[in-house]
């Protein structure tokens, strides 16, 4: 079923073990569409992104976060042209 919805993924998730596998399968099956931060300062969930991101490169390869740049920058553009 295709819905229209965009999923996040959090970065701090792809860093633990336990969720690692799932997520990656997501992005691989194209069913996870950006990659967020749930940052909230620098000693509270810290910014993790460039982390999030290398686990991503090395499992899955560059394209799959370029693919999640893509998306990203679309999603912002489709939001501003709403305004």
């Amino acid at each position: 079923m295709e819905l229209p919805v965009t999923i996040q993924l959090n970065a701090e998730c792809l860093l633990d073990w336990r969720h690692r596998h799932t997520l990656l399968k997501l992005l691989k099956e194209g069913r996870a569409h950006v990659l967020g931060s749930d940052c909230h300062g620098a000693h509270h969930r810290v910014p993790n992104l460039a982390e999030g991101r290398a686990v991503i490169e090395k499992k899955l390869g560059r394209s799959i976060l370029d693919q999640l740049d893509q998306r990203g920058t679309t999603l912002l553009e489709e939001v501003r042209t709403d305004e």
